[in-house]
């Protein structure tokens, strides 16, 4: 199963924890308000492969230095298909969503 979840949270502390406790499993930190550079170095911190901000946080810098960092972008909460359509072009890893079925077809139909 280690492959197949991510640990996520807020809270640094946290996902410290979480890699200690499990250091095989992908973190990833969540951010409702901060700026790339706060971003990037708060994954730094705690040894996440992932970061995940708020949709409104998205941009090309946090896109592209995410991607020179070696970092991993999602992103949460896209319920509408024409809003992760429109969020696809920053290459995102994955999407937090309460219509992942919904979100599924789109991809796929894509």
């Amino acid at each position: 199963m280690e492959k197949d979840v991510a640990l996520i949270s807020f809270e640094r502390r946290a996902l410290l924890r979480c890699r200690t406790l499990a250091p095989e499993m992908l973190r990833g930190h969540l951010f409702h308000k901060a700026s790339v550079g706060e971003m990037l170095a708060g994954a730094r911190e705690v040894g996440s492969e992932l970061i995940m901000p708020e949709k409104r946080l998205l941009s090309d810098e946090l896109r592209d230095r995410a991607r020179e960092a070696g970092i991993k972008v999602a992103t949460w909460v896209v319920d509408e298909v024409d809003e992760l359509r429109q969020l696809m072009r920053f290459e995102l890893y994955g999407v937090g969503s309460n219509r992942p079925g919904d979100m599924m077809e789109a991809l796929q139909a894509s």
